[in-house]
């Protein structure tokens, strides 16, 4: 297992918050965004340089999410085709730093079970962008991993299955919802080689730190996981939380709860707590 955290853990830049995690986590989910204001913080030459010293330096790997914010509804080809350009411009740019996976969102464009009304149109729109970073990115599918969000991801596994993808299992958002998640856990187990971990309230608020509540479900998820994985490095880890605080009170709570668990996070935890104040 690689543990990893976000690139939005500290204040600061992309490269600043890879400079302070870099000693305690194996992997960093570099989060990327192109707003509709075209304000984005993809990265420029120097820092991609930086990022690739910070990684060879480490052993660092990085997944990288893509910033799609594709909801066709109405159809727009016009703002697809932005979807697509922005996409491919990312993919050319950290292509050098040999992301472990490139994570992809297929927005919903309602929410409920299924993701759309017109849901064949929908995936034919996903399946499109897919192609283009497929065949234009030379990304190779198993790379692409699409991430179960708030509809049925049982409703995708079939044309991910089918064209090769890779798969990336958030568990906060397979527990908030009511669809099918047991099925989706036997299924995606093995097929993932990207898991998102982070706390859930019980008023639906995600991406917190993690709580004892969400134990349970956990120990669930940890026993199948380590039946179907062998290697150390079979999959990536990602803690999916936005503050230093909740990411030590995550890794606290799991020092103390199992053993298991304490042997990974425990030597990372004493070397953050002895690091100086950051």
């Amino acid at each position: 297992m690689r543990l990893g955290a976000t690139s939005m853990i500290y204040p600061g830049s992309l490269v600043e918050n890879v400079e302070l995690l870099a000693p305690y986590v194996d992997d960093i989910e570099l989060i990327f965004y192109w707003t509709e204001d075209d304000l984005t913080n993809y990265p420029t030459p120097r820092e991609l340089e930086r990022l690739r010293e910070l990684a060879e330096r480490w052993r660092l790997t990085y997944t990288v999410h893509l910033p799609s914010y594709l909801r066709p509804t109405p159809w727009d080809e016009r703002r697809w085709e932005r979807d697509r350009v922005r996409n491919l411009r990312l993919v050319e740019l950290v292509n050098p730093l040999k992301p472990w996976s490139y994570l992809m969102h297929w927005e919903p464009a309602l929410a409920g079970r299924e993701p759309a009304p017109d849901f064949a149109a929908w995936l034919e729109w996903q399946l499109r962008l897919v192609e283009s970073l497929v065949e234009e990115g030379g990304v190779a599918p198993r790379d692409l991993a699409i991430e179960n969000l708030s509809y049925d991801y049982r409703l995708i596994e079939a044309p991910i299955e089918a064209r090769g993808l890779g798969v990336c299992l958030d568990l906060g958002h397979l527990w908030q919802t009511e669809w099918g998640a047991e099925e989706i856990l036997e299924w995606a187990l093995g097929r993932a080689r990207v898991y998102h971990l982070h706390g859930v309230l019980s008023k639906g608020r995600d991406h917190v730190a993690l709580q004892a509540a969400n134990l349970p479900a956990l120990e669930r998820w940890q026993r199948l996981l380590s039946a179907r994985y062998q290697g150390e490095d079979d999959f990536v880890l990602t803690w999916e939380l936005f503050s230093q605080s909740d990411l030590r009170a995550s890794w606290e709570l799991l020092a103390a709860w199992q053993p298991a668990w304490r042997q990974e996070i425990e030597p990372r935890l004493a070397k953050w707590r002895s690091a100086p104040r950051e």
